[in-house]
């Protein structure tokens, strides 16, 4: 018996031995193997223990392209969580293992020219129950994890993504792998590692004011050994503070943080600097402090420079609340921004401010009393947030990165 067989029956051995968990082998033509209620079969062996290594890989010239999500499963009947489907350009895919949500085939690529032929082990695991006809349905599944790993060539790698969609709770989220090989084959403007989620409570239906939106994006180049290169993160939020009984109409916080860097950050803003207010105002009119660094400066908020590769980050926070119980219209107002820079080559720059007054960003030279702080859409890729009021609580859109980065996400 070949090695990696035996390997493989002691593992499914191992399994036979927890509690309610039966295995059973049937040795013909094309392998079955039952897992306490779930049967796969697998007909090529060789294959199947093959794609349960971590070192596969290709050589770096084969370039043959890979998409996710050219698959459907149906439902109902014996045909329950049966998955097919062999993505765009591959010569021919053979069924290696299948079960109920899940199916592990090889694909292979024919030669092209100078680019050899190609093979890859696609695993793709889904919800048994799971009924998809069509590349929206399948993206829309509340559950999926798709991934390719290559049989062929020196260097090791995996491309992968998973996602994750609840509807009753408003939440998304999707994450993908680009490692070895995978770097040539991840689409434009996608990192080795890629990471959205968003979550929204619509509130009450109808109602004013107690809507909660948050987001949350993250990119990582990594190169060859795994090392990180570069990072770019977003994180938001939108709060609306009313308590689902009554209209709110005032009372609302937002958040935003920007992270880049590496080669993430490819922006050189030396010449223009980045200010933010020199003089803050309370309600009657008094000077607030900013801060720079960790001491206060009077009524001078600071600045900072930056040059490609350095890791910059801001943070801007803006709240307006209702202070008047009386009902005669009394706000209460209070805007926080910072930027920190942690060069490359030189010392670590901070620089913050406040205002009792304004949550109103200026522009990126002429920070003011009335616009007291700031933002650099260049360097991180999305428009400057505002404060917005209060709305009707209705079912959420949820942005992707993509999106994000056209600066529409909270």
């Amino acid at each position: 018996m070949p090695d990696e067989l035996s390997r493989c029956l002691k593992r499914l051995t191992s399994l036979a031995s927890r509690p309610k968990i039966r295995i059973t082998i049937r040795i013909s033509l094309v392998w079955e193997i039952i897992v306490g209620d779930t049967k796969m079969k697998v007909t090529n062996i060789k294959a199947f223990v093959l794609a349960g290594m971590t070192a596969l890989s290709v050589p770096v010239t084969a370039e043959a392209a890979l998409t996710f999500g050219e698959w459907t499963v149906t439902t109902g009947g014996a045909s329950t969580g049966v998955i097919s489907g062999c993505p765009t350009g591959a010569s021919g895919c053979t069924t290696l293992v299948q079960g109920e949500g899940f199916l592990q085939q090889q694909v292979d690529f024919a030669a092209v020219g100078a680019t050899p032929a190609v093979s890859y082990i696609q695993t793709i695991i889904t919800d048994p129950n799971a009924n998809a006809a069509t590349a929206g349905e399948v993206a829309a599944l509340p559950y999926s994890d798709e991934s390719y790993v290559q049989t062929t060539g020196s260097q090791n790698g995996i491309a992968g993504k998973q996602t994750i969609t609840d509807a009753n709770f408003n939440f998304n989220s999707s994450t993908e792998l680009y490692t070895g090989w995978a770097a040539a084959e991840k689409p434009v403007n996608s990192s080795s590692l890629n990471i959205t989620q968003s979550f929204s409570d619509k509130g009450t239906v109808g109602l004013f004011g107690d809507e909660f939106t948050s987001s949350f994006n993250l990119k990582v180049d990594l190169d060859a050994a795994g090392q990180q290169l570069g990072k770019s993160m977003t994180l938001g939020q939108i709060v609306e503070m009313g308590d689902g009984n009554t209209a709110n109409l005032t009372d609302i916080q937002q958040f935003l943080i920007e992270q880049r860097t590496g080669t993430l950050q490819a922006e050189d803003n030396s010449a223009t600097g980045f200010a933010l207010a020199a003089t803050s105002f309370d309600n009657n009119g008094n000077p607030i402090n900013g801060t720079s660094g960790s001491s206060a400066i009077g009524i001078t908020g600071g600045a900072a420079t930056w040059v490609p590769g350095d890791d910059v980050m801001i943070v801007w926070l803006g709240q307006k609340v209702s202070a008047d119980t009386a009902g005669n219209g009394g706000i209460s107002v209070f805007g926080y921004e910072s930027i920190s820079v942690n060069p490359s080559a030189t010392s670590e720059q901070f620089a913050s401010t406040f205002s009792t007054a304004s949550t109103g960003i200026g522009t990126q030279t002429a920070a003011s009393a009335a616009l007291p702080f700031n933002w650099d859409q260049t360097t991180f890729g999305v428009a400057a947030p505002t404060l917005p009021a209060p709305a009707v609580s209705t079912p959420p859109t949820i942005t992707d990165s993509g999106a994000c980065e056209a600066g529409t996400c909270p």
